[in-house]
This record gives structure tokens, C-alpha cells and sequence, in this order.
């Protein structure tokens, strides 16, 4: 494939907020519940070779029940960063735990996004697919109920909401975008052969705009100290969804920062995560 990407993008700055000398990977969630170090976690498990390289993801299941029988399926939430080797950060084990603490399985899968590759979007793209396609068709093994998955998207990992917005998207009940990219138009150059197309294909904003695409119920999440080019993009997507009358809600924090669910030590982070949580349960049928 010819390489469709424009030399200069943001990536890895935004991908995640690094204050001062605090090393990302070490930052812990703002928001704790009992009960997260009790839940049961499978790490490393493979879904997929490509390239040579192993495709593996971590899964978060809540606490056994007194017999130690399995428990039914249980719906599923998928987070998927800005970043692409997270599964061992503090950041992404805390989601997992709070998810399953609340009665979901949390996932936190692998997804080649490295800022030095020349296509970053495409393999993201495809890796994301490519794993929520997995879960569907192995949720009786990992216990997961298929019909019951939503993806949470952070930061750079907003574009890849384009997977679950798009016709003929992986069978997901809902979406929720923290501090995200929403549009992919600044890295496509659309002179290029196939580039408008290719800017519908990644871009989510296109993907809204697309009339015969999902309705999805949607939580964007704002951050109002936020790079100002990531708040145009939510911008847009909100608007674009008032317009075509989607139900695409929004939760702004003025005084926010990116990744403010990590660095924001305040009552309105962990509001907004409650909240976030059960707007999540509402739509996957959870009572919290």
C-alpha cells in the first residue's frame, strides 16, 4: 500500500500527558473503589500474529463467586489508548480493575501505534478491528458476552472510534471518548490517490457524517486545558452529532487537563468517572 500518511503528525506529545520528570506509565488512576484487588486478571493472552509480531491482551474479571464456579458472560469494555504498548501501565491495570470491580471484564489489548511507524492509523486501525472481531467470536471462552462490549478510547486512541462508527463495524453497544483525537484529516493527504476516501475510512468525524453509519450512543468526555487542536476535533464531532440528531452526549471539565483522570487529583475527575461508568452500565445492561 502506498503510504498515504503526511510527514508531519501529532502523535506521540498527545498521546499521553508527561508533567514535569512523572514517568506516564507509573500514573495511577484518581478514582479507586474497593474490591479492585480482589478482581481476577489473565495477562498476556494472544489474539492474533500479524507481521511477526504477537498481538496479546489482559483481561480483568470480576471477583469469583463463594463456589468458584464460572460465572456467566459478562459484558466487556474495551480500552484502547493513545499510546501502543499499555498494558503495563498503572493507567491501564487501574481501568481494567475498576471495570471489573463494577461486574464488567475489562480488556486492554495490544495495537501496533508506534509514532515512528509510517502508518500508524492503518495498523491501529486494523488492530483494534481486529481484536473487538476477536471477542465477539470468542466470547464463550474469555466470558465475555458479545452482544455486550463498549469501546473507551483515550487521547491519540480517539481515532480509532472510526472502527465502531463506520458501516459494517464490529458489533459494539456503545462508545466513550476521553480527551480523544476525533478527526484524522490532518494526517491523510486527501490529493493523494484514494485520499478522500481513505480520510472517510480513519477519520471519525467522517465517520458520523456518514448518514447510512451507526447511531451509537456516544459519552465524549472534554478537557478545557487540553491541546486546542484535540477540543477542535471534539468540537466538531459533538456538533456534527447535534446536527444529525445522534445520540453522542459530552461531559466538559474546564479546567481539565489531558489525562486529567490521571493528574487532576480532584472531586470532578472522579465524578466524571463515576459517571462515565454509569453511563457505560446503562447501555450494556449493568446495575451498578
Amino acid at each position: 500500500m502506498k503510504q498515504i500518511f503526511l510527514p508531519t503528525l501529532l502523535f506521540c506529545a498527545l498521546a499521553f500527558p508527561v508533567q514535569g520528570q512523572v514517568d506516564p506509565t507509573q500514573i495511577k488512576l484518581v478514582y479507586q473503589l474497593e474490591g479492585t484487588n480482589e478482581v481476577r486478571v489473565e495477562a498476556g493472552q494472544i489474539f492474533s500474529e500479524v507481521e511477526g509480531r504477537t498481538l496479546r491482551f489482559d483481561a480483568y474479571y470480576p471477583k469469583a463467586d463463594a463456589s468458584g464456579e464460572p460465572q456467566d458472560r459478562r459484558p466487556a469494555i474495551v480500552f484502547v489508548s493513545g499510546a501502543e504498548d499499555v498494558r503495563a501501565w498503572e493507567w491501564f491495570k487501574g481501568y481494567g480493575r475498576l471495570a471489573a470491580a463494577q461486574g464488567f471484564v475489562g480488556l486492554v489489548p495490544d495495537k501496533r501505534y508506534s509514532p515512528k511507524a509510517k502508518d500508524p492509523l492503518i495498523t491501529g486501525h486494523e488492530d483494534t478491528e481486529r481484536f473487538l472481531r476477536y471477542v465477539a467470536e470468542h466470547g464463550e471462552e474469555l466470558g465475555v458476552d458479545p452482544d455486550r462490549l463498549c469501546l473507551w478510547t483515550f487521547s491519540a486512541g480517539g481515532r480509532m472510534a472510526a472502527v465502531v462508527l463506520k458501516r459494517n463495524a464490529p458489533p459494539v453497544r456503545c462508545l466513550v471518548a476521553y480527551y480523544s483525537i476525533l478527526n484524522a484529516s490532518g494526517l491523510i493527504d486527501p490529493k493523494l490517490p484514494d485520499g478522500a476516501r481513505l480520510v472517510a475510512q480513519y477519520s471519525p468525524i467522517h465517520a458520523l457524517l456518514d448518514s447510512q453509519g451507526t447511531k451509537l450512543p456516544t459519552l465524549v468526555v472534554r478537557a478545557g486545558k487540553d491541546n486546542e487542536a484535540i477540543n477542535r476535533s471534539i468540537d466538531t464531532f459533538v456538533q456534527v452529532g447535534k446536527e444529525k440528531k445522534l445520540p453522542v452526549r459530552l461531559f466538559d471539565y474546564p479546567e481539565g487537563a489531558h489525562g486529567f483522570d490521571g493528574v487532576n487529583n480532584t472531586d470532578k475527575s472522579r465524578a466524571i468517572i463515576a459517571a462515565t461508568f454509569r453511563f457505560v452500565a446503562e447501555q450494556l445492561g449493568v446495575d451498578l
